[in-house]
């Protein structure tokens, strides 16, 4: 499939990788609406970032849903992502962000682990595989190739402009 798409006028490879892209962020918004929902807010955790903002504030007023705090707090992100890093991580950002919310809002799986260490642990690695850190722990243990393929990096990469999102 050569060429470009006669109406939109992109190219189709450019298509594919953002259907790649959404699909990435669709799979890792779910890995960490499971750990978010069956570990972090039953056992009174919280994570790092604006999802912790919103769980902290779902913590004092139990009435305030989780998935809408992560929408409202990260309004402001948007208006810095459009002004300082452009149009497409302006664009993911608000995709992401609405399949997270969304996940968050329907996704429960129970964990049924008690202990509080073992959950601490067990949440941190759902949520980092579901953020994209897989690609970073196969580099640290020196595989040279993930079944995800290159995906999670190119989901990053507009990061790049101010740092290694990995």
């Amino acid at each position: 499939m050569g060429g470009k798409i006669p109406f939109l006028r992109v190219p189709w490879k450019t298509v594919g990788q953002v259907l790649w892209n959404l699909g990435l962020i669709i799979v890792g918004s779910c890995v960490c609406a499971v750990a978010l929902n069956g570990i972090l807010i039953p056992k009174g955790f919280v994570s790092g970032g604006v999802a912790g903002l919103a769980l902290i504030v779902h913590h004092v007023i139990p009435n305030l849903p989780v998935s809408i705090l992560y929408l409202i707090f990260n309004i402001p992100l948007f208006a810095l992502g459009w002004k300082y890093v452009g149009r497409r991580f302006f664009l993911y950002s608000i995709v992401g962000t609405l399949i997270f919310s969304s996940a968050v809002q329907w996704i429960y799986i129970p964990i049924p682990v008690q202990d509080k260490f073992l959950c601490a642990i067990l949440a941190g690695i759902i949520m980092g595989c579901g953020d994209g850190h897989y690609p970073s722990l196969c580099r640290l243990l020196g595989w040279h190739g993930h079944p995800l393929g290159h995906g999670p990096d190119q989901v990053c990469h507009p990061y790049g402009k101010y740092g290694n999102c990995l």
